[in-house]
């Protein structure tokens, strides 16, 4: 996984947050998303589904639009 997300992101200096990544992937990826997350609600890095959701599965079992969430962790 962390291999596919290097050659996606190469040759920019951040890594681009996608709706297929585990919750605990893109957390780990970029710490600086928690915040965001937990703005919306989503207290996704204390939780134990965060092992095994992707960020579309968690915006959608949260009631929020996984393009909404992108948009916000991305900027």
């Amino acid at each position: 996984m962390e291999e596919e997300i290097k050659k996606e992101n190469e040759g920019e200096d951040r890594v681009i947050i996608t709706k297929d990544m585990l919750v605990s992937d893109a957390l780990a990826l970029n710490p600086n998303i928690a915040p965001v997350l937990m703005s919306a609600g989503m207290y996704c890095f204390s939780c134990p589904a965060s092992m095994g959701e992707t960020i579309e599965m968690a915006a959608m079992v949260h009631g929020f639009d996984v393009d909404d969430i992108l948009e916000a962790v991305n900027s």
